[in-house]
């Protein structure tokens, strides 16, 4: 049986405002939680402009960052690193 985990995220802008996107690095650790157990895990960017998305590996490796009020820690992916999601059939 194929398992496959996606987390959406909705963004207020576009694709090109920064180089990076951020991810709370809670995400990041359960999807590798995931992966261990078999799952495929990939993560979802809507942009105003275009769907951006990733797929979770095992050695992935992104900088982390502490972001926000409560310094909470994110993974910083570079959007040139996400593909477009499209319609067509893989």
């Amino acid at each position: 049986m194929n398992k496959v985990a996606v987390e959406v995220k909705g963004r207020r802008i576009p694709s090109t405002q920064y180089k990076d996107t951020i991810i709370t690095k809670g995400k990041i650790t359960k999807g590798y939680n995931l992966i261990d157990e078999d799952w495929k895990v990939y993560y979802v960017f809507v942009f105003t402009d275009k769907v951006l998305y990733t797929q979770l590996k095992e050695n992935t490796s992104w900088k982390v960052k502490l972001t926000g009020t409560f310094g909470i820690e994110h993974f910083m992916i570079p959007v040139a690193e996400l593909k477009e999601l499209s319609e067509e059939k893989q």
